[in-house]
């Protein structure tokens, strides 16, 4: 992370009614097919979903990589973070928890970059496999969307393409 990214997050932080500070997670370095499919994934299709997600705020889109929060308010709103200790993908969990609390979220401008290295394709493929039963269970609507945004707007724009270039419409 930049070397300002805290002071900047504490910034965010102290706004009226903010009550989460998360950045953008994006990977770096890849060094095997597996990481750059992992790499490839979390810079196109991810990126554009947690942004999306966020922008439009449809829902809590939070990942633990760069994230800040007052512990005073988890205790106050959400029982501690002990009651997040059963929970896959807490760092979701304990946003929605405080996004239920009417405390909004703010992405701060900087990336989260995760350095990838080596990733077996069989990783890659179990780890996505592994998220999306998951996010099923604890986030259906953004997870529906997903699916249904790469084909929508390959559709939207591939008839565009055909009408611009063919006058087909």
């Amino acid at each position: 992370m930049p070397p300002k990214t805290l002071l900047n997050s504490i910034y965010l932080l102290s706004q009226p009614k903010v009550g989460l500070v998360h950045h953008l997670p994006t990977g770096t370095d890849p060094q095997t097919l597996g990481s750059g499919l992992e790499y490839a994934f979390l810079n196109t299709s991810h990126a554009k979903m947690y942004s999306s997600i966020n922008a439009l705020d449809i829902d809590s889109c939070v990942v633990g990589k760069s994230t800040l929060f007052r512990k005073a308010d988890l205790d106050k709103h959400c029982g501690g973070l002990r009651s997040f200790g059963n929970t896959m993908s807490e760092d979701n969990a304990i946003g929605q928890a405080l996004r239920k609390a009417g405390l909004k979220h703010v992405m701060g401008p900087e990336l989260a970059q995760q350095s990838l290295g080596r990733m077996p394709v069989k990783a890659y493929f179990d780890r996505r496999g592994r998220w999306i039963r998951i996010r099923v269970h604890t986030v259906m609507l953004p997870t529906l969307l997903e699916m249904f945004s790469e084909s929508v707007m390959s559709g939207i724009t591939g008839s565009w393409a055909v009408e611009s270039l063919f006058g087909v419409a």
